[in-house]
């Protein structure tokens, strides 16, 4: 004895947001030695922070006014790491 049951469920736009947003930030290289670059799409004075896997803030710092910003990571470990700049949050790696 078999039974087929088909039911149609709707799933509204979860974070759909979050695709149709641009990204405000580039990272390079990536992974990074010593230097990381970052580059806005616009000027601004943005909020930084680099966190653990864990989620752990190990660095966060008020940018100066520019689009253009280098980070020194040479003093974190081998590992990946999450940037967030002004909320928007992206990866990366240290050799």
């Amino acid at each position: 004895v078999s039974a087929r049951h088909c039911m149609q469920i709707l799933v509204p736009g979860i974070a759909l947001q979050e695709f149709q947003r641009a990204a405000k930030f580039s990272l390079y290289p990536n992974p990074v030695e010593g230097l990381l670059h970052i580059r806005a799409a616009e000027e601004g004075t943005p909020f930084l922070e680099i966190l653990d896997i864990r989620g752990k803030i190990l660095f966060k710092k008020m940018l100066s006014h520019n689009n253009r910003w280098q980070v020194k990571v040479d003093h974190l470990s081998p590992g990946y790491y999450f940037i967030r700049v002004d909320g928007q949050t992206s990866r990366f790696v240290k050799k």
